[in-house]
């Protein structure tokens, strides 16, 4: 299968929705990023990326929570909206989904042994 490149257009639009500031306010900013209709939007993410707009952005905040986990300065409420989560219940489905374990799991996996590293 040929590697398809993207649109400088949607290369823009990928980095600027990489951006917490962006990815955080969801599907809203993204459209606000580009002036290409919904439907457009969910064509291109699907051909290039392989993924709806709302999987995309939702992989970002994941990463991105799971990053304020391991630091664990925050709760896991807190997290959820700082992470765009407005639903807590739908935070832990896509976290487990995504990571294969709840975000207090993942803690005791991974955040533990930080102070080592310091």
């Amino acid at each position: 299968k040929q590697l398809q490149v993207m649109p400088s257009w949607f290369s823009e639009v990928v980095e600027q929705m990489s951006q917490p500031e962006n990815f955080v306010q969801g599907l809203p900013r993204l459209l606000d990023c580009t002036s290409y209709s919904h439907e457009y939007i969910i064509r291109v993410f699907r051909k290039y990326l392989h993924m709806t707009p709302t999987e995309f952005i939702n992989l970002r905040r994941i990463n991105y929570a799971m990053g304020l986990v391991v630091e664990n300065k925050y709760q896991i409420t807190d997290i959820c909206y700082m992470s765009g989560f407005n639903n807590l219940s739908h935070f832990y489905t896509v976290f487990k989904k995504q990571t294969g374990f709840t975000p207090n799991e993942y803690l005791k996996a991974y955040g533990e042994n930080l102070d080592e590293d310091v």
